[in-house]
């Protein structure tokens, strides 16, 4: 039997990037935008703005959706970008060391990191 693709299988990496959600909503926030209004300006849906928004530092998205929220924001999709754990300040303890666990994912971030 020959098995036919219907074309509709996603690929197993579709998330290659992350956004920082807090800085997405300030920035919308910032520029007088509701969910809605930046969904239309940047070509997504609305329910992919609030997913990102609701995944705070580290939300998993595609890049083109990245690029398409920076150029909608008129920032470079680096001020997007979350900043890397090490220099975030919820990773430091008091003394300035990293705090235990810190850079290590969490455990519902597990199944992206794979």
């Amino acid at each position: 039997m020959t098995h036919v693709s219907t074309g509709l299988a996603r690929p197993a990496h579709r998330w290659t990037t992350a956004i920082d959600g807090r800085h997405l909503r300030n920035l919308r926030h910032q520029h007088g935008l509701s969910q809605e209004q930046l969904a239309d300006k940047a070509g997504i849906s609305v329910a992919t703005i609030a997913r990102l928004e609701q995944g705070h530092h580290h939300a998993p998205c595609r890049s083109r959706t990245l690029a398409r929220l920076a150029a909608a924001l008129g920032h470079p999709p680096a001020d997007l970008a979350p900043a890397p754990r090490s220099e975030t300040p919820a990773s430091l303890s008091e003394t300035g060391t990293p705090a235990p666990g810190a850079g290590q994912p969490h455990a519902n971030n597990q199944r992206w990191l794979s």
